[in-house]
């Protein structure tokens, strides 16, 4: 997280750690969706959305609809923004239908962070 993003939210700093095992969506993708699911994939992973994206490029052929969180400015270090995201989407086949207001700066009233959702067009 950034400084900008503990600026706008006080509250939102480090309460501690954890050791997580990390998993390609690829790897786990054909042991939870069965070929007939239409699915919806929602990504909130504090500025990994690029990486998850990244690691789901064969399971993304299946997934009808993502939401996804996406900064308007850097708020987590390394982190794609909107506009990047935007593009990924799209070059992946995705058309983006909507925009859901997120996280906005409580003391400049400024949109940080919005959720767009991308529905699969090809």
């Amino acid at each position: 997280m950034l400084p900008s993003h503990l600026k706008s939210a006080p509250d939102s700093g480090y309460k501690g750690k954890e050791i997580i095992e990390v998993k390609k969506l690829d790897s786990i993708f054909e042991n939870l969706c069965d070929a007939r699911n239409t699915v919806y994939m929602k990504i909130d992973t504090q500025g990994f959305e690029s990486k998850v994206l990244k690691g789901a490029q064969n399971a993304l052929q299946r997934i009808d609809t993502v939401q996804m969180e996406m900064s308007l400015v850097p708020l987590y270090k390394g982190e794609m923004l909107f506009d990047e995201l935007y593009c990924l989407m799209n070059e992946s086949g995705y058309s983006l239908v909507a925009i859901i207001p997120g996280f906005a700066d409580k003391n400049s009233g400024q949109l940080l962070q919005v959720d767009g959702i991308f529905h699969r067009y090809k």
